[in-house]
């Protein structure tokens, strides 16, 4: 190369270009000091030098000045990809892939060439026809006011339209986006270019050059010089070819492997696996050999003197050192263990011992001190190679820092490279033992592949095979294993030599041969002395002692206590503290404690139990190096004041115990037996809240399920409404939607024609039935009426439930009404003087549907009796109207209450502000909070003491506020009356004692209460009133930091929200403030439960729920579904 650069450096052109396969050009360019040509460079791999990195600051080694023109000028043409994409969508229609738009292009394409099939004339005159058609439809001004038909054939011929500018579109796009592109290159291959032309070599694979050709035509490079030729196609090397080429060199090897043809019939009908080199060769082009090699040892050489007999070694060769631990550098053991195959190809095949006796041998030379990367195994097929990658991965370990094994190639993969140990695996042995037997040896008959696979080894080679096999199928291998056999490198066991005893010699055949040498020597106890003083642990084995671990105890005497030392061998180095466990006195307390020798006995705690006695007599139950405790947690017996005798702990105050004895007294409003404690229930006088199921009936017939409470809520399961029409689907608790279909109750004599839901105007039908029942005897109901399922000759066993008669007692002229809901029979005088009766089942006056006489089940279908349902049902929808209400006046209701309890609480915050901290606030606050919803029977004694107070006009009003507000549920009523239960009546009687404790104890939990119910503003306000009484107040300031952590989080989740919302207005309120969102357009849609107090939310139509409003808390005014919008507009469509 260097005399071909001198050569060419007179030229116009100084270029020389250097192919090759990517393997062979990184080994070439890996070391350029060693090349006298600078500047050279490889496009095809990375930069050849550190010098040509630093120089390069862009992708080619071209600075950004060099190629700012050339770029800037790509700025107005470049086509935006967005724009493509665009263009793309709206050519789809909605369930259209690419590739129907493509075939759609196509299609239009032909149609506006005329390049399309014609069709008859009667298509010809559809077609004209359709047009004529299309031209009346375009000129229509309302497409709603035309048929169905025609509106399709208009949104048809409108798709159509859009398809075609979309497509006609995307033709532009696409050309622009071609020469946007062509461009690209054609400024990408100018950098490159210009990069080369700085370099005096340019290197790079075949594949690169093939690539950027045109780059090579412009370069103008006259020398080519192409490295392993033979193993590169033809094609290829043409392709590294240029008109301005004058010189071409081609190095390599035809004797070694062909080129790799991925279709393999191709190579075998028509030689393409034959490289430019072999054929140039063999077609006595002249050339030049090499005579002399470096690589190989003369014993390993020799084996390939039939291949190559004019080849001789070099002198270096010869000093090569032996390779340690074997007797022979150069051995082929034979052995006949068979092969086996997996898979259905030829390189499936392995040898499983065989590859067992490879990995030990390799594993016996790494422990010759050989490092992983002077071993490599080599094999002919790929099954081979995983079976002994697996062997491997579990026999060598890995060094830590390098995970690499030693390298395990298929011979093909190996090419152009070299190690210094070369273990040959061949794999094939099918012959059996008696003559005559065929056997095939494969790939090892293709003298290609022999070639490579024997000259790799620098030192030393190692094959293991059936020489037998090998020598019947083949001449080149004959010569091969004569040559062994004359050296004496051949038989079938592979002698091991010691390096620390040469006459002690292991003769290998099998895997297990080699526990014979555990340590890479031989049997025999290493018996060198290591610098601890012991011998060395392991066998015989090659290297030094350095990295010998003793796995003995030290036993070495310690200075002071004279006690063996307890740890591993640790050489000359300090023993660690002494370990031995001896009994010492503890100074502090006299114990004695067992513990390590080297342990100080003022850092040990004593442990054992404390003598000392507490206040109250009970010794310390702590341990004695321990502080005692100030909380004796003996159990005592102590005597409550409600009279239990209970056991607690002896720090405990009695008279701050909650008594833990069931309460088990009867509850007087519900007669149910009280579920909480002495202690929750104040001894009777202020019970929890009861737990039992209600279970009472409801004005509908359900029973009610909600748990034990003064007034029943509404009813929520599904209404059992229902007429001949249809059923109602509502919550039974919300009011029905009439039926607006005409009256069904008709018959020959009378008929109405009023709605289902009216009263009927028409009398009742007292006519007999004259249809015949199925048993053929007359009917015994009305006209018009169901036929009852009794006959006075076929049922004289029925008796009526009402007059307790049976059909034998009743007149021939009595007749007889059946209820659809049920099926039972009546005699009609009873049950009409039970329907007319106003007095239900259970006794009293309530509003509640008929039932039954006999099963109790709710009459709700009777064509005779359906103007008494409907009254009944009426007055239950009244109820129902009364419950609920308008909505929107029950909104209004729910904002009036709620603005009227804020201003409330405002001015009773400014009072406190003006007057301080007194006990009259804390009353009135008590007194509004808690004892209006739970202690009654304290109130009396608070509203005097209000009346006394400053404050009782403010105090008054947050309380009305409070109470008229919480008829329907006040915000957070249960956890402020979880807050403030311990406010009781003795304690708010030493409110006169202890005025300003009490009351910043109040506005504590106030603000607290007020945190939790999401009003953060006034809870700020109740802690910077405390905190000006009481600056150091730390439970005020932690409250104070929660108010502020709790309003900065509901800002970030309102702040996410808005971002995922697309806008503002989807927050609303519960009928109790409880938050939430409505997503998508912001109008509810569906109804559910609240979370936190579990009332109706959500709503319908976009129309909130009862009691539901639009919340501001995301800065909105009003929701993002409503008249101010414009989408409220849209709420009737």
């Amino acid at each position: 190369m260097e005399e071909l650069y001198e050569e060419n450096e007179s030229e116009h052109n100084n270029n020389v270009l250097e192919c090759s396969e990517s393997l062979d050009l990184d080994s070439k360019w890996s070391n350029p000091e060693e090349m006298s040509t600078k500047n050279p460079d490889c496009p095809g791999n990375e930069p050849a030098s550190k010098d040509m990195l630093k120089r390069s600051t862009s992708p080619y080694g071209v600075s950004s000045g060099d190629t700012s023109e050339t770029l800037e000028s790509l700025g107005e043409e470049e086509v935006q990809p967005m724009d493509l994409g665009r263009i793309q969508s709206q050519s789809a229609a909605p369930d259209e892939s690419w590739a129907k738009v493509k075939q759609r292009m196509k299609k239009h394409t032909n149609l506006c060439t005329g390049s399309h099939h014609r069709g008859s004339t009667a298509d010809k005159r559809d077609q004209e026809f359709d047009k004529e058609d299309l031209d009346m439809l375009k000129k229509h001004n309302d497409v709603w006011n035309l048929t169905g038909n025609a509106r399709r054939m208009l949104h048809a011929h409108w798709l159509d339209m859009i398809h075609r500018h979309a497509g006609e579109k995307l033709k532009e796009l696409q050309s622009a986006y071609g020469e946007t592109c062509k461009r690209k290159q054609e400024v990408e291959n100018e950098i490159k270019l210009r990069l080369m032309r700085k370099a005096k070599i340019v290197g790079m694979t075949t594949t690169a050059a093939a690539r950027h050709h045109s780059i090579l035509a412009s370069l103008r490079a006259q020398i080519v010089v192409i490295e392993e030729a033979a193993e590169v196609l033809e094609s290829h090397i043409l392709a590294c070819v240029t008109a301005s080429t004058k010189h071409l060199i081609l190095i390599g090897d035809h004797l070694q492997l062909r080129p790799s043809v991925a279709t393999y019939d191709l190579a075998l009908k028509h030689g393409l696996d034959v490289s430019l080199f072999e054929r140039l060769v063999k077609g006595g082009v002249q050339y030049v050999t090499l005579e002399v090699q470096r690589r190989m040892r003369p014993s390993i050489s020799a084996l390939v003197s039939s291949i190559y007999p004019m080849l001789r070694d070099h002198e270096s060769a010869s000093n090569r050192d032996k390779i340690r631990g074997v007797k022979s550098d150069v051995f082929f053991m034979h052995h006949m263990n068979e092969e086996e195959q997996r898979g259905e190809d030829n390189s499936g095949k392995l040898n499983v011992i065989e590859a067992q006796l490879i990995v030990e041998l390799c594993a016996y030379l790494i422990k010759q001190q050989y490092s992983y990367d002077e071993i490599t195994i080599l094999s002919m097929y790929n099954g081979q190679v995983s079976e002994i990658k697996s062997l491997m991965a579990r026999k060598i370990p890995q060094n830590v820092g390098n995970p690499k094994l030693p390298r395990v190639s298929s011979v093909d993969d190996y090419q152009g490279e070299e190690c210094k140990i070369i273990i040959l695996s061949l794999v094939r042995n099918n012959c059996l033992p008696s003559p005559g037997s065929p056997g095939k040896i494969g790939f090892l008959a293709v003298s290609n592949r022999v070639c490579v696979s024997l000259s790799r080894a620098r030192d030393g080679l190692f094959i293991f095979g059936n020489g037998d096999l090998l020598m019947k199928k083949s001449k080149l291998w004959q010569h091969v294993v004569k040559n062994l056999k004359g050296s004496n490198s051949y038989g079938d066991a592979l002698t091991l030599v010691c390096p620390n005893h040469p006459d002690k010699e292991v003769k290998v055949k099998n895997p297990d041969d080699f526990r014979h040498v555990p340590d890479g020597g031989c049997d025999r106890p290493c018996e060198y002395q290591l610098n601890c003083g012991h011998v060395c642990p392991k066998h015989c084995h090659p290297g030094g002692h350095d990295k010998v671990v003793c796995p003995k105890r030290c036993l070495r005497k310690q200075c002071a206590c004279n006690h063996e030392c307890q740890a591993s061998c640790h050489g000359f180095e300090t023993c660690p503290p002494c370990r031995v466990l001896i009994e010492k006195i503890l100074p502090q307390c006299g114990h004695s404690a067992r513990i390590s020798c080297s342990t100080s006995v003022e850092a040990v705690v004593c442990r054992a139990p404390c003598s000392r006695m507490l206040k109250c007599s009970h010794p310390c139950e702590r341990k004695c190096g321990m502080s005692c405790t100030t909380s004796c947690l003996k159990p005592v017996e102590r005597l409550l004041s409600c009279g239990h005798l209970v056991k607690i702990a002896c720090y405990i105050d009695p008279s701050q115990y909650l008594c833990k004895e069931p309460c088990l007294q009867r509850l007087p409003d519900c007669m149910h037996t009280c579920r909480g404690t002495c202690g929750e229930c104040k001894q009777g006088q202020a019970h929890v809240p009861c737990l039992e199921v209600c279970n009472r009936t409801l004005p509908c017939g359900h029973p009610c399920s909600s748990n034990c409470h003064n007034a029943c809520p509404p009813c929520s399961m599904p209404c059992q409404k229902r007429c001949l029409h249809s059923r109602c689907r509502q919550i039974c608790g919300y009011p029905c939607v009439p039926c607006m279909e005409t009256c069904a109750w008709t018959c020959r004599h009378h008929a109405c024609d009023l709605r289902c839901h009216e009263i009927c105007k028409r009398p009742i039908c007292n006519e007999p039935c004259e249809k015949l029942l199925h048993c053929g005897h007359p009917c015994l109901g009305f006209c018009g009426e169901p036929c009852p399922s009794i006959c006075r000759v076929c049922t004289p066993q029925y008796k009526d439930t009402i007059s307790l008669m049976t059909m034998e007692e009743f007149e021939e002229t009595d007749r007889f009404v059946m209820l659809p809901d049920c099926g039972h029979v009546f005699e009609v005088s009873g049950l009409d003087t039970w329907m007319k009766s106003e007095q239900c089942d259970s006794g009293t006056n309530s509003i509640s549907p008929k039932s039954c006489p006999s099963c109790k089940n709710i009459i709700r279908q009777s064509l005779r009796y359906g103007n008494q349902i409907k009254a009944r049902m009426k007055q239950l929808e009244d109820v129902k109207m009364r419950i609920f209400g308008n909505q929107q006046v029950n909104e209004g209701i729910v904002l009036l209450r709620r603005k009227q309890f804020d201003e409330a609480f405002e001015k009773f915050l400014m009072a406190l502000e003006k007057n301080g901290l007194n006990y009259e606030a804390c009353l009135g606050l008590g007194s509004t909070l808690c004892f209006q919803f739970k202690y009654s029977d304290s109130l009396p004694f608070f509203n005097h003491v209000v009346k006394h107070s400053p404050l009782k006009k403010y105090a008054s009003e947050l309380e009305a506020s409070v109470i008229t507000s919480t008829k329907r549920g006040n915000p957070g009523r249960h956890e402020l009356m979880s807050l403030l239960k311990n406010i009781e009546s003795d304690q708010l009687r030493s409110v006169v004692k202890a005025e300003k404790r009490l009351a910043i104890k109040a506005l504590l939990q106030w603000g607290n209460a007020l945190s939790k119910m999401g009003k953060f503003s006034a809870a700020t306000r109740a802690c910077e009133i405390v905190l000006k009484e009481d600056p150091n107040n730390q439970d005020v300031r932690d409250m104070l930091q929660l108010v502020k952590e709790g309003k900065q989080m509901q800002e970030s989740v309102v702040a996410a929200l808005m971002d995922d919302l697309r806008g503002r207005g989807h927050w609303y309120q519960c009928p109790n403030g409880h938050y939430y969102v409505v997503g998508e357009c912001g109008g509810p849609m569906q109804l559910s439960k609240c979370p936190d107090c579990e009332e109706i939310v959500g709503g319908q139509n976009h129309t909130p729920a009862a009691g539901n409003i639009h919340s501001g808390i995301d800065g909105s005014s009003h929701s993002a579904w409503s008249d101010r919008t414009g989408l409220g507009a849209l709420r009737g469509l």
